[in-house]
């Protein structure tokens, strides 16, 4: 946990978040459920990263569409822009996904439902 009111503003954020279920670390906890994952960790982090933004700043967040449309359905808004990461390899099984790095502007003309918890 952060105190996010004590670290200083920025204007880029670059993260590639655990996914839920890929890798399973030694000593880790039992996960919650998938949902409860995505509301307890996931939202709460993209939330935190973007409310301690400039405005004007990027959140560029590296995750499946799979997750993306997750976080679109728990009501996240829909990302700018999208990039392709290009085809990767999963480390554990070897088959392929598709990433892709989603991003967010800070733009304070721009409803961003999260940022009322700001």
């Amino acid at each position: 946990e952060v105190d996010m009111d004590s670290v200083p503003a920025y204007d880029l954020v670059l993260t590639s978040p655990p996914y839920y279920d890929l890798e399973i670390y030694p000593h880790q906890a039992e996960l919650p459920s998938e949902d409860e994952w995505y509301k307890t960790f996931l939202l709460p982090m993209m939330a935190n990263a973007y409310c301690g933004m400039e405005v004007g700043g990027h959140m560029c967040i590296n995750i499946s569409p799979k997750m993306y449309e997750k976080v679109l359905a728990i009501g996240f808004p829909p990302c700018q822009i999208t990039i392709d990461f290009l085809q990767q390899k999963n480390q554990n099984t070897g088959k392929g996904k598709q990433d892709f790095i989603y991003v967010w502007h800070k733009d304070p003309a721009s409803h961003f439902p999260i940022s009322d918890a700001c």
